[in-house]
């Protein structure tokens, strides 16, 4: 497999065996009685934490170790530069003292910087290079406490300054590299600071800001802390070498199926135009390559992706690719000429396309799925272009709901699992897979009842949600509806087709009815309840909730079922996998969205955010400050902020970052106050904030301790991470909050919570 002419096989790697060419050159040299050498600059560390007066042995063994492999191996070691069972190391110009359980610049490093600051300062006029030169040396101090770097506001304004220099500047330049000379003592990460279990939730309105704190978990956030434990033991962060590209990709169901199985794909591509659905994806699967349309997908595209992933051996296909002119539902459809339903003709190209960029040696997997209600000449149109049958499966064997569909694939699905069975019909195959139904009370929402319960019925197939003035042509399964079923369909404002308004499938109270809630779908689909409820920002939800709702069913209306695809998604992944029961997937599909646990835990449909961990193996305490724990180790090293939803630490640039689950924590009320004054909202959140910050100090008397707050504001997440803004108005809160951090040695951890699920929005609007 060659990239760019360069071949993949030949690359040398920590991970791997030596390539062939290797040996040779290894083989040659020695035949020959010649000499080759590689060069490699590195050094060895091994550190241990132990009490004081207790032995460094861990650390020497493993010194040892590697001296010894280095001696076998010919390889060269400086006896003079080895130091053992050391309580104070510098690396980089950097310096961890054990003694005082401290992580700084080194001692002889930040002298310099002070002295060369004295002499800054006593100069009549600054030379900007100068200052440019010792700015970026204070810079590389405060990296170990970022709150400082509030410090250097008019600095940078002096060095990127175009015109003439005031002498107020100037002066305003001193004062700030003085101020940093001052603080000098501060300027060290506290490595043995404790950890608060406590929390604290903020958030601002126009009107007032709110704090609410929390100092256990609940059933939701032991179940995630546990089973993240687990995740940690299995090297979950380990990938399969694949890359998965989902083709109209709508709210990432291909991706879904992955995080069931318990695999997590090298690379994630997909290609969708909706925003709302994007929005979805992006944040349920961070890192993922967005690509807004299918037709953008063309040779240098796919040849940039061949050069860039280059450890990947196989491409996983996936096309949901539009329905919207084959299915039954509409009247005078045009099949596959239809406007939307004709871009399945991109599917061949992208996988002739795949084939002549990744070569021979990537295997692409494919599949392709569309409704079971099409005309049977597109169905068979689309067969020869596919050149195989397609598969018939039906969620209904599984859950309580219809969604029959089409999947081709380049795999088979005979003798896949021992309970699932293939029967050949006309011009398709069906899969049989059969499972017990989740109890009601597993996806309904509490209050409710269905009425089709007693007689077994089951749900008909999720469809858009299209609020219309008066009725479409020719809608389905009209003429079999009842006068009071119509009634309900015009009082909807005929959303959905009539026959989905019969009293089986309504779900009632004592005084209401109603048709199956987002919610509910999502259960009984397999996304996990919540999943697309980051479909629309809190503002725009806020605007529009009616619309919310309906946009909400129209991404699940087009949307395939993960009881069903899972299938699939196994078929193509089966080397990664062990021989298990289909019956133990569906046990899988109550895993909360966006999470991925291992594959032999059990996490049935429900309502509630659920993980796999067994609440019988709890820790007797309330899990608080293993929680904060587990959080700080994912804290990326630039900053603070976090990612925790799937378990895994992103890069720094990955934009959106995830969020973390209000739904973990019991929120207790703190207090919440009117704003004197107007102020853009990102400075009222802030000063929100800052407000939460003096609540840890005096409601917790915290000193010298890692505290932790959540907040729904990327923006003030990002500039209280960085420790300054260009901002005037942010940068005048973020001294005070520096100040209080500064002052009591706290070091605040901050998480991102999504607006509609913060648990102060309310309280932030009512003062």
């Amino acid at each position: 497999m060659k990239f760019g002419g360069m071949n993949i096989n030949n690359m040398i790697s920590r991970d791997k065996l030596l390539p062939q060419w290797m040996n040779c050159v290894l083989d040659e040299a020695k035949l020959n009685d010649r000499t080759w050498f590689h060069v490699y600059l590195d050094n060895f560390a091994a550190g241990e934490r132990i009490s004081p007066g207790d032995p460094a042995v861990r650390g020497r063994s493993c010194h040892e170790i590697a001296e010894r492999a280095w001696s076998a191996a010919g390889v060269i070691s400086s006896e003079k530069k080895r130091v053992s069972a050391a309580s104070q190391i510098g690396e980089l110009g950097a310096e961890v003292n054990g003694q005082t359980q401290t992580l700084g610049v080194s001692s002889e490093k930040l002298i310099a910087i002070l002295q060369a600051t004295l002499w800054l300062i006593s100069q009549t006029y600054l030379n900007r290079k100068f200052v440019q030169i010792l700015a970026g040396r204070w810079m590389f101090v405060l990296q170990f406490r970022r709150p400082g770097m509030v410090i250097f506001d008019l600095t940078c304004k002096f060095i990127s300054a175009t015109g003439k220099i005031t002498n107020g500047l100037r002066q305003a330049v001193k004062q700030e590299f003085l101020c940093a000379f001052c603080l000098s003592g501060f300027w060290q990460c506290s490595l043995g600071a404790s950890i608060l279990p406590k929390i604290v939730a903020t958030d601002a309105s126009e009107s007032g800001g709110a704090v609410g704190y929390a100092e256990c978990l609940n059933q939701q956030g032991r179940d995630f802390l546990e089973t993240s434990k687990l995740c940690e033991q299995d090297n979950l962060e380990s990938v399969i070498p694949v890359m998965v590209l989902s083709l109209f990709n709508g709210i990432g169901g291909a991706f879904r199926c992955y995080d069931i199985l318990g695999l997590r794909p090298m690379v994630r591509v997909a290609v969708e135009k909706d925003a709302g659905a994007n929005r979805v994806t992006s944040r349920r699967w961070p890192g993922t390559v967005m690509v807004l349309d299918v037709a953008d997908v063309q040779r240098d595209m796919i040849k940039g992706w061949a050069r860039q992933y280059l450890g990947i051996v196989e491409i996983h296909l996936w096309a949901g690719f539009p329905c919207t002119d084959l299915s039954k539902a509409k009247f005078g459809r045009l099949n596959l000429w239809g406007e939307q339903s004709s871009l399945f003709w991109h599917i061949p190209r992208i996988k002739k396309l795949l084939r002549e960029e990744f070569g021979d040696l990537v295997i692409i997997r494919w599949v392709c799925e569309n409704v079971a209600s099409m005309d049977r000449q597109a169905a068979e149109e689309i067969s020869e272009e596919l050149e195989c049958q397609p598969y018939l499966v039906d969620c209904v064997q599984a859950v309580p709901m219809r969604r029959p569909r089409y999947g081709w694939t380049s795999e088979s699905l005979a003798h896949l699992f021992p309970d699932v069975w293939i029967e050949q019909k006309s011009y398709w195959m069906e899969v049989i897979a059969r499972a017990e139904y989740p109890l009601v009370e597993q996806w309904i929402t509490p209050g409710y009842e269905w009425n089709g319960e007693q007689q077994q019925s089951c749900f008909p197939t999720c469809m858009k949600s299209i609020p219309r003035d008066r009725p479409p042509p020719k809608p389905a399964g009209l003429s079999k509806c009842s006068p009071q079923t119509v009634a309900r369909w015009r009082e909807d404002s005929f959303r959905y087709p009539p026959y989905q308004y019969a009293w089986e499938h309504l779900l009632t109270t004592s005084t209401t009815w109603r048709l199956l809630n987002e919610d509910e779908k999502e259960v009984l689909l397999g996304y996990g309840r919540g999943h697309t409820q980051i479909a629309w920002s809190a503002s725009k939800q806020k605007q529009n909730k009616q619309g919310f709702s309906d946009a909400r069913h129209s991404y699940l209306g087009d949307s395939f079922s993960i009881v069903s695809f899972v299938i699939f998604a196994f078929a193509c992944c089966k080397s990664w996998l062990p021989h298990l029961p289909y019956q133990h997937l569906v046990k899988r599909l109550g895993m909360a969205p966006g999470f991925r646990s291992p594959i032999r835990l059990c996490i049935p449909l429900g309502r509630n955010l659920k993980y796999g961990s067994d609440c019988k193996l709890w820790s007797p305490d309330n899990g608080m400050e293993q929680f904060n724990r587990m959080m700080l180790r994912r804290t990326n090293h630039t900053g603070s902020d976090i990612r925790v939803t799937t378990g895994e630490v992103f890069n720094a640039r990955t934009f959106p970052r995830q969020s973390v689950e209000a739904e973990w924590w019991d929120w207790k009320p703190g207090f919440a106050r009117k704003w004197g004054r107007k102020a853009h909202i990102n400075v009222l959140e802030l000063e929100a904030i800052l407000m939460g910050l003096k609540f840890q100090i005096q409601r917790f008397h915290c000193t010298d301790a890692r505290i932790f707050q959540v907040t729904d504001s990327y923006v003030c997440m990002s500039v209280v991470s960085k420790g300054r803004s260009s901002s005037r108005q942010l940068q005048r809160v973020i001294r005070v909050i520096s100040a209080h951090l500064l002052a009591h040695g706290l070091f605040l951890i901050i998480a991102h919570v999504d607006s509609s699920t913060n648990p102060t929005d309310a309280m932030s609007r009512r003062v």
